[in-house]
């Protein structure tokens, strides 16, 4: 089973929008915003500013998007369970266990 409540979602869909507005501002605007069309040469500076703001921005959607993504459960073997209706949720201590 696959649960995301409404508000992991909509969040899930703006920051995966706006990842991919940012990341794409990064690859396209910020080049050609950089150029100097009148004398034909590049701002460095302007390019570092808006690339690294628009790679700022992707980096915290991105972020976002792996913390909204939703939570999976596992429902197989339902009948070796006490109760079949009460979906285990992992503690703190079960996590560090299941890493070690």
């Amino acid at each position: 089973i696959w649960y995301t409540s409404t508000m992991e979602y909509k969040a899930n869909n703006i920051s995966n929008f706006l990842g991919w507005l940012s990341f794409s501002s990064a690859l396209i605007i910020a080049p050609l915003v950089s150029i100097n069309y009148r004398h034909l040469d590049f701002n460095k500076q302007r390019y570092f500013k808006v690339a690294g703001t628009s790679l700022g921005f992707t980096a915290i959607a991105l972020t976002i998007n792996i913390c909204t993504h939703g939570k999976s459960y596992d429902t197989k073997n339902v009948k070796d369970r006490k109760n079949p209706y009460n979906l285990p949720s992992i503690a703190p201590n079960t996590l560090f266990e299941i890493i070690n």
